[in-house]
């Protein structure tokens, strides 16, 4: 592998960290709404950090390019699912956190 291939995979990790896939009672409430309360991980990635390039995203590689960055180190029996960059994610942390105490 690429030296700075192996970078940008170590350096993507923390970044897709940020966000929470969407789970009941864990980062959205019963009453909410879904589609008001996450995004594509896709559309939250370009939004936030301006990554993927315009021909990339009008094509869909964008969501082919992070899923292959984010499942890279992903293997069968970790327990764990590989991550889908179509599902709805939120930048919650989880339903109970508000961001109005969060100071930055």
């Amino acid at each position: 592998m690429n030296a700075a291939v192996g970078e940008g995979l170590r350096e993507a990790q923390p970044t897709v960290s940020l966000y929470r896939p969407l789970i009941y009672g864990e980062t959205i409430d019963d009453y909410e709404d879904p589609i008001r309360v996450g995004d594509p991980l896709t559309w939250l990635v370009e939004e936030d950090w301006q990554v993927f390039s315009e021909k990339l995203v009008d094509t869909n590689g964008d969501k082919r390019l992070l899923e292959r960055i984010v499942n890279s180190g992903w293997e069968k029996d970790s327990g764990e699912d590989r991550i889908n960059a179509s599902e709805l994610y939120t930048r919650r942390a989880s339903i109970w956190r508000d961001s109005m105490f969060i100071y930055g």
